[in-house]
């Protein structure tokens, strides 16, 4: 008779051959053959951490899809070294009538003082010139600033105004003694030209400051500056005779081609002219004059912060002659995405969809409508 200890070691060796051969029977995980792998959805790759949104994307969305129109399309800036260099000696002879600015307009603009300025330093400089601080009391006083007490000196006006504001006003000012008009047609376009620069100025320094764009007092000093050639292209007998070189109701194609065919150059060139003759810094005559880019060139690829820095000044800059010159009556209903002017053709393009959000949002706000308001009802040319 079989010992129970015999049959259970049978048994356990009957189980375990079993186990073995099923094991070896069984087709391993990863021992699918080829052609069933084949039929196989490929494994997805791992997740990626989600990056933040950025506020800004890296690049500038594509221009508007409106064909571009064929004036625009026609029309291309004449550059100074493109003259001949007998017309660009003329031009330039022709331009040294106009008296160079005082030499702290130097200080006040170079970009070592707008990067580090204090508001003492900024009192301090404009006091060197006693003309004109009073001058620009007498302003930042005026009705135009809506100041509910009276400032007596340029430290509180900053204080009220911010740097930026008494920035444009006193550099306006060192501007003013450049650009005398002789005759009363002449005072009237330099008047235009004075309150178009402080509306581009004031318009600048709201929008850099609410899209919270780096570096905001370079970007309204080149603003104002790029009126420069504006006011050059007024002192010149040319402009005397032919009205349209100075109109600010026509759109800026047709004034710059008038300009182009009466003098060689339009504005913003004569402005490089000018600005370089007096010694200011390349780096921003540079800058003032790459701002007309954004009238003939769309975004392309430029960098997003470049692209909206650009379209800022000159949306600022052209917004500005526009409600100077009449042909704007108010921002209050005014859009970029459906305007038909020639010189915003190109500016959508820069910005992107919520800065164009944004920027419509600053425009049309009320306390944007008050000071435009005071700004075109009492003027802001200086004297």
């Amino acid at each position: 008779m079989t010992s129970p200890l015999i049959l259970a070691l049978i048994v356990l060796v009957l189980a375990v051959v079993a186990y073995l051969v099923l094991r070896r029977a069984a087709p391993r995980r990863d021992d699918t053959p080829a052609s069933r792998r084949a039929e196989l959805p490929p494994s997805p790759p791992p997740r990626a951490a989600t990056a933040p949104v950025v506020a800004a994307a890296a690049a500038v969305p594509p221009p508007p899809t409106r064909p571009l129109p064929p004036e625009l399309a026609a029309f291309q800036i004449t550059h100074a070294q493109d003259l001949p260099q007998s017309q660009r000696d003329a031009l330039t002879e022709a331009l040294r009538h106009i008296p160079r600015p005082p030499r702290s307009l130097h200080q006040l603009i170079s970009p070592e003082f707008l990067a580090t300025a204090t508001s003492v330093e900024m009192s301090e400089l404009v006091m060197s010139e006693p003309m004109i601080a009073a001058k620009v009391l007498s302003t930042v006083n005026s009705p135009l600033y809506g100041l509910q007490r009276s400032v007596t000196s340029i430290g509180q006006a900053i204080t009220f105004l911010g740097m930026n504001t008494v920035r444009s006003i006193c550099l306006r000012y060192m501007l003013d003694d450049s650009f005398k008009a002789g005759d009363p047609a002449s005072q009237r376009v330099f008047e235009r030209l004075w309150t178009a620069s402080a509306v581009a100025s004031e318009l600048c320094s709201r929008l850099t400051k609410q899209l919270h764009m780096p570096d905001a007092g370079t970007l309204v000093t080149k603003v104002v500056l790029s009126f420069v050639g504006h006011m050059a292209v007024a002192t010149l007998p040319q402009s005397r005779a032919q009205a349209a070189l100075t109109d600010l109701s026509l759109d800026l194609v047709q004034r710059y081609s008038a300009q182009q065919q009466a003098l060689g150059l339009c504005a913003p060139e004569i402005g490089r002219l000018l600005m370089s003759a007096w010694e200011l810094p390349a780096s921003i005559v540079q800058g003032v004059g790459d701002i007309d880019l954004a009238l003939t060139h769309p975004a392309g690829e430029l960098e997003t912060a470049a692209a909206t820095r650009r379209a800022v000044a000159y949306l600022s800059a052209r917004l500005g002659e526009r409600l100077a010159g009449g042909s704007l009556s108010d921002l209050s209903t005014w859009e970029l995405a459906s305007d038909t002017a020639l010189c915003t053709h190109h500016v959508a393009g820069y910005l992107l969809p919520q800065q164009l959000a944004a920027l419509q949002a600053i425009l049309s706000a009320p306390d944007t409508q008050t000071s435009i308001g005071h700004l075109l009802g009492k003027g802001a040319q200086p004297g």
